[in-house]
């Protein structure tokens, strides 16, 4: 019988909860951007324990982000779904950088987004552009 995944333990972890509904009140963030972020920062958190273990959130560099954001493209995630993961980052950081005192570095800002590919409309036939 399988249990239940849980959180990965570490001291510096954000309250989730705390930080969807920051997202939402101060930063006006609508209410699925700010659940989707944090649980998406959740996910990433988790893989920095496992992947950089001891290593203080308010510590990871870009690189750190970096090896997360090709892990996430090894194992199959659109570009999309990456880009989504840095732009959780930077807002976790900044909402961590602003608890301290004289901020913290976001190193999720020198991260560059896998670019969003959009869907080019089909174009129009002849008989449609007449109608």
């Amino acid at each position: 019988m399988s249990h239940q995944a849980q959180p990965l333990p570490r001291p510096d972890l954000p309250d989730y909860d705390r930080f969807a509904k920051f997202l939402v009140a101060v930063d006006r963030c609508s209410t699925r951007t700010g659940k989707t972020y944090a649980q998406r920062c959740r996910l990433a958190v988790d893989w920095f324990t496992v992947n950089r273990p001891g290593t203080p959130l308010l510590e990871l560099t870009p690189e750190d982000i970096e090896d997360y954001i090709i892990d996430l493209y090894d194992r199959g995630l659109s570009s999309s779904s990456r880009s989504l993961a840095v732009f959780a980052l930077r807002k976790l950081y900044s909402y961590l950088g602003r608890q301290r005192p004289g901020g913290a570095i976001n190193p999720a800002r020198q991260v560059n987004a896998p670019p969003q590919h959009s869907r080019r409309p089909d174009p129009w036939t002849s008989d449609e552009l007449a109608r």
